[in-house]
Order: C-alpha cells, then sequence, then structure tokens
C-alpha cells in the first residue's frame, strides 16, 4: 500500500475518523495489539490485568483455532 497516494483520495475537510475507518483494518489492529502485549509479557514487562487477560485469551484461541 502506498500510504501518501491513499491518503491523497480524501479531500481536504474529510474527518480524520472517517480516513482511519477506512484506512485502518479494526480486526487488524486488534491483532496486532494483543500480539504485541504478548511480546511484551515474553521480555518481562508487567501488564495490568485486564491486558494480561487478553494476552491469555488470545494465546488461547491462536492454539485452539487456525
Amino acid at each position: 500500500m502506498d500510504i501518501d497516494s491513499e491518503l491523497a483520495n480524501f479531500p481536504e475537510g474529510t474527518s480524520r475518523k472517517q480516513v482511519i475507518e477506512e484506512l485502518i483494518n479494526h480486526d487488524d489492529v486488534r491483532e496486532i495489539v494483543l500480539k504485541q502485549f504478548n511480546y511484551m509479557r515474553i521480555n518481562g514487562i508487567n501488564l495490568v490485568q485486564d491486558a494480561d487477560d487478553l494476552v491469555n485469551l488470545y494465546l488461547k484461541i491462536a492454539k485452539k483455532f487456525k
């Protein structure tokens, strides 16, 4: 994806929210964040309990479903 050409498709005055919703896939972001949390935990960074719980759920899902 050429980011500059993608951004050029939006006229001036387009809201940031609209551009984000159209160009950034929510499902991709969710998986990236979970992977990053897991990486942080592997490297000894303590996560808040909610994030730790999400990582545990993600790992169980990833193990069970391909």
